[in-house]
């Protein structure tokens, strides 16, 4: 409910799905940026070419459907923090005040822009690798989530480094030697 009720800020939204519209209208990935004109005609990669087109179909259902979009992203986020707590074993109420301590951190970027894409897509990322024990099929889910990701955030690095980090720490006898204060 927190996500719903405030406004939509337009820091960097307007353009996102400005741009999003253009590539939707001409078929094409923007290579040059058509808004600066100190930029114009240079080349340009559109690393969040995703998310623009993303905003900008949803733009065109309204604004209350963008609102409802970033409410359910950030219900999401933290529905996928909570599960990856339980998964890893946490009872009820400390997942809950994880997921409660986590949305005061991660509440400034509920903004809805491509890093609520990222944000979302990096917490499914960690509750699948979470719940690997029980689902280590859906780790091949991982890959697919990357790629998407890679088109509409750039923080899609992190995906990869967090699944070798998860081995590392699943790895025989890595347990022990970590509650002991050392990694070797």
């Amino acid at each position: 409910m927190a996500l719903l009720a405030p406004r939509l800020s337009m820091i960097d939204l307007a353009y996102q799905v400005r741009a999003g519209d253009v590539m939707l209208k001409t078929h094409r990935l923007l290579t040059t940026d058509p808004f600066s004109f100190t930029a114009l005609a240079h080349p340009w990669l559109n690393q969040q070419w995703g998310a623009e087109v993303v905003f900008a179909l949803l733009h065109r259902l309204g604004w209350p459907a963008m609102i409802v979009v970033r409410a359910l992203l950030g219900a999401g986020v933290a529905a996928f923090v909570f599960k990856a707590c339980r998964a890893r074993g946490a009872a009820t109420k400390p997942a809950a005040w994880i997921t409660i301590g986590s949305f005061a951190v991660w509440l400034p970027g509920t903004i809805l822009r491509p890093q609520l894409l990222g944000l979302a897509l990096f917490a499914l990322t960690v509750w699948l690798i979470s719940d690997r024990d029980r689902h280590p099929e859906r780790l091949w889910w991982i890959p697919l989530i990357v790629v998407a990701w890679a088109n509409v955030h750039g923080s899609f690095v992190l995906g990869p480094v967090v699944w070798p980090l998860a081995w590392l720490r699943a790895r025989p006898g890595t347990r022990d030697r970590l509650h002991r204060g050392y990694v070797g």
